[in-house]
């Protein structure tokens, strides 16, 4: 896939492209593709965004050797009758000492892509959305734009203590109990980071009280719904596991029925097809 470089000066990214940059770092096009599709981001345009910014690089046939996995780098030692053992990195080193550049080009390598120094910076002026994004992944509780501005006007306070900021802003907006819960769940996560074992127990301690607040609260919901149907708690709470256990076996019913189905247009027998 060819993509066309426009030199130019940098731009500012927006998170979904900040996290493609730190992922894209030492992989080739082909995975860097489906790491694109992930962010809903086009892969042709983000990486003439990132190539033209100058934030990201294809490596030279040179660079390449060192993101090569140890498969390969082994075999290309052993081909030379070298020492195909030891760390990563020495093997790399001992296929460069051995191979021209024209040898290792003949070889037709994975082409690989790297960060700049300057997509280096970017990292590390991001640090706080990199930490939200590797530790909550989809699971987003707060506007990852707001995480960009909060470090960019707070570039010295730690990336943890932005992420216990911000969190603790939602915690104060939380509608219901059940959102508190989760999102003191990440607080409790955030200080485990810092090694805050104090913060980590008081954090721990509201999580038990949120339960229990939680129990009532459905308690109360049970009770209100078991008086509308003219029942006890406890025949409200029958009738539903009933419901639950019908609607599992009609469920179990209907994915055999789809895996006979596709076993049918296979000629496989259905439990074979399962496997």
């Amino acid at each position: 896939m060819e993509i066309k470089i426009t030199p130019g000066n940098t731009v500012a990214l927006t998170p979904p492209e900040i996290r493609f940059l730190e992922r894209a770092r030492g992989r080739t096009s082909g995975v860097a593709v489906h790491i694109s599709s992930d962010y809903q981001l086009d892969y042709e345009t983000v990486m003439e965004k990132m190539l033209s910014s100058g934030y990201l690089k294809f490596g030279s046939v040179t660079d390449n050797v060192g993101y090569l996995d140890m498969q390969t780098l082994r075999k290309l030692a052993k081909d030379r009758g070298l020492k195909a053992g030891g760390k990563k990195v020495d093997i790399a080193q001992r296929v460069l000492d051995n191979y021209s550049v024209e040898e290792l080009e003949a070889l037709d390598l994975p082409e690989y892509i790297i960060l700049t120094d300057v997509g280096q910076q970017v990292l590390e002026e991001n640090s706080a959305l990199i930490l939200y994004y590797g530790h909550f992944g989809s699971r987003e509780w707060t506007d990852p734009e707001r995480i960009v501005k909060a470090q960019k006007a707070h570039p010295d306070v730690r990336s943890e203590d932005i992420l216990i900021c911000l969190l603790k802003e939602e915690i104060e907006k939380a509608d219901s109990v059940g959102k508190k819960r989760y999102l003191t769940a990440f607080l409790c996560r955030m200080f485990e980071l810092k090694g805050d074992t104090v913060l980590v127990q008081e954090a721990e301690a509201e999580i038990q009280r949120l339960d229990a607040e939680w129990e009532k609260e459905h308690q109360k919901e049970k009770e209100r719904l078991a008086a509308f149907w003219g029942l006890s708690v406890e025949e409200y709470d029958a009738r539903r596991e009933r419901a639950m256990a019908e609607f599992d076996s009609e469920w179990e019913k209907e994915l055999d029925r789809q895996a006979r189905e596709r076993a049918g247009a296979t000629g496989l027998p259905t439990a074979e097809r399962k496997k």
